[in-house]
């Protein structure tokens, strides 16, 4: 998860990391080690019965849905904890397969939304302000990649979790597009590329955001306690 921002930001937040683009723009952002691969462990492990994968996560969340914390290969942004691991909160006797992988889904957007709330500290003191004056963060999210091509109703959690609409990339390698627009930038000054593809942008639901605020709240009680062990 990245933003670009105009200028040198005066502090980066820990959990981030921030790149020169050019003499006036950063790229600044986090990276999450496990993503597809919370995909295919799930696969590869939990018993999800005739459950599809895709409509166990555009199911409406439940506060029986137990907690993942997703680091099955350690934490990147933003703890950059190499030796931490994966742990389940809040199972019981009647958690099943498909709500431990609700669970993982919901974990690894929770993840996304630890990076998020370092990027607004970035983005909002690097962003236009409006005309009163006010300096605002990030107002939507453009999302790629594998996950959300073979999960596309990832989508949801990420928007609901993010509270902000999430706009689906369906353009492949989009990090080699912008690579080749920076490169068109310095070849051909002023030229116009065409625009990337994006899907329908998927609006995050108000009712749903106690849901993930409570889920926040936990997984950050539990990165804590692995942070001090």
């Amino acid at each position: 998860m990245r933003t670009l921002v105009t200028g040198i930001p005066a502090t980066v937040p820990t959990g981030l990391w921030c790149y020169r683009i050019d003499a006036r723009r950063n790229l600044v952002g986090g990276a999450l080690n496990d993503v597809g691969r919370v995909a295919t462990w799930i696969d590869e492990t939990l018993d999800l019965g005739e459950a599809d994968l895709d409509d166990i996560v555009a199911a409406p969340p439940s506060d029986t849905t137990p907690l993942m914390v997703p680091f099955l290969t350690g934490e990147r942004s933003t703890g950059w904890a190499a030796r931490a691991r994966a742990s389940f909160a809040n199972v019981t006797a009647a958690s099943t397969g498909p709500a431990m992988a609700r669970a993982a889904f919901e974990g690894v957007a929770t993840s996304y939304r630890r990076i998020a709330g370092q990027l607004v500290e970035v983005s909002g003191t690097h962003s236009e302000t409006d005309v009163h004056g006010r300096n605002h963060g990030p107002r939507r999210i453009h999302a790629g990649g594998g996950l959300l091509s073979g999960i596309p109703s990832f989508a949801t959690i990420l928007a609901n979790a993010l509270e902000l609409p999430v706009i689906p990339v369906t353009t492949k390698r989009t990090t080699l597009r912008g690579t080749a627009l920076l490169a068109l930038e310095a070849l051909a000054p002023g030229s116009v590329p065409p625009p990337p593809d994006l899907a329908e942008a998927i609006e995050p639901d108000p009712a749903q955001a106690a849901h993930y605020a409570r889920q926040a709240a936990l997984f950050d009680r539990l990165v804590t306690g692995q942070a001090t062990e």
